[in-house]
C-alpha cells in the first residue's frame, strides 16, 4: 500500500512493487485534479530528512510494564529494544490501516 502523508486520503496499492508505484502515481495525479476542481487549498509538501532524527528517545515505564516487556522479549529470544521496536511498528501499521478505512 502506498500513501502520501501530505495528501489526505490519497492511497493506492498493487499486486507487485511496480504496479503499486504506478498506481501511486495515478492516485497522486487524481488527487491533485480533484483538489484543483474542488478549489481545495494545496499545502506545500513537508520534508523531513532522516538526519533530523537520531533514532533514540528516552521512555520511562511503570516497573510492572518494564518487567512484562523484559520477560516477553526474553521469551522471544530478542533484546527488549528489538521487541519494543517490533511492538511500536505493529501498532503504527495498524493505526495507518484504520486511518484509511
Amino acid at each position: 500500500m502506498s500513501y502520501y502523508p501530505d495528501l489526505p486520503g490519497c492511497i493506492s496499492s498493487g499486486d507487485s512493487e511496480q504496479e503499486a508505484a504506478a498506481n501511486a502515481q495515478d492516485a497522486k495525479h487524481a488527487w491533485f485534479e480533484a483538489a484543483l476542481e474542488s478549489k481545495i487549498n494545496i499545502k506545500e509538501p513537508s520534508y523531513h530528512e532522516l538526519n533530523d532524527y537520531s533514532g533514540q528517545f528516552k521512555l520511562r515505564l511503570p516497573k510492572e510494564l518494564h518487567r512484562q516487556l523484559a520477560e516477553q522479549s526474553q521469551a522471544e529470544g530478542i533484546s527488549m529494544n528489538q521487541y519494543c521496536v517490533y511492538l511500536l511498528s505493529q501498532n503504527n501499521a495498524i493505526e495507518r490501516v484504520l486511518e484509511r478505512a
